[in-house]
């Protein structure tokens, strides 16, 4: 079990970390203006959201559990980064976050 909650908490700072970085240069690219503590909290918050999906789909093992956990947490995304930014959802957040989907795909494409 400790196992187990370790490497949630290990998850939970990595997928934060990357997720925090990738935000904040998205948001330099568009002109969106954040500080990197705002893309901290945006991204911590998505990530927080997903997790109990993410261990239900351990348990039961449905991947519907798990695409109701990415559901969840991309509301609480564009909530949170609507909130902290004050930014209108189209263009300025919309624009922010095709290119956040950019580059984590291709920091995806390049890693693995």
């Amino acid at each position: 079990m400790a196992e187990l909650l370790l490497d949630f908490l290990i998850y939970f700072l990595v997928a934060t970390s990357v997720s925090a970085v990738v935000l904040w240069g998205a948001g330099m690219l568009t002109g969106v203006g954040c500080s990197f503590l705002e893309m901290l909290v945006v991204a911590g918050g998505a990530t927080l959201a997903g997790i109990p999906f993410l261990i239900a789909t351990l348990i039961w093992e449905s991947g519907w559990i798990l695409l109701a956990g990415w559901v969840v947490s991309l509301i609480v995304f564009v909530w949170l980064l609507k909130v902290v930014t004050r930014e209108d959802i189209f263009p300025d957040l919309f624009l922010m976050i095709v290119v956040y989907c950019g580059i984590r795909f291709l920091l995806g494409f390049a890693v693995g």
